[in-house]
């Protein structure tokens, strides 16, 4: 991962939720619901990368970031497709990272850029781990405020 945050959300994230996911995806109607919040996220992760290449932010300095090796081991093919968007939603959160450092845009715009991909992976994680949204909005809250005061 290029950047901190994401980084920390695969480390805490990735084997809790990728084990539920694997039991509750034996389940095949309860799959079919995952792989419709996988395929959400991948469509958001996927049109922020479209909006950075419209605004041409691939050729900002990332010599200052600190790239995060991380080993995590694949244990189902939903899961292999959340490791693919959450590479590309690290991309793109390193461009606007970098885009904000340059003065390009602000904070403000940098969060919301990232919103609409942001909720739609708390969506999937809450439906992968078969959790009531309900329930998983003080979790949100709770995450927004670390990405609201990291300083990156």
């Amino acid at each position: 991962m290029q950047t901190s945050p994401m980084s920390r959300i695969m480390r805490r994230d990735w084997n809790i939720v990728s084990a539920k996911l694997f039991l509750n995806a034996l389940d095949p109607a309860y799959s079919a619901l995952i792989k419709k919040d996988l395929d959400e996220l991948h469509w958001q992760v996927d049109d922020l990368a479209y909006q950075l290449k419209m605004l041409r932010l691939s050729t900002l300095d990332k010599t200052w970031m600190r790239p995060r090796q991380m080993v995590v081991q694949v244990i189902h093919p939903l899961t292999a497709s959340w490791l693919r968007a959450f590479k590309k939603f690290d991309t793109s959160f390193c461009l606007l990272i970098n885009a904000e450092k340059a003065g390009l845009i602000t904070r403000r715009q940098r969060f919301a850029m990232l919103a609409p991909s942001q909720l739609t992976y708390f969506a999937f994680k809450a439906r992968a781990m078969h959790l009531s949204v309900d329930s998983y909005s003080g979790q949100f809250e709770s995450e927004q405020r670390c990405t609201e005061t990291e300083e990156v």
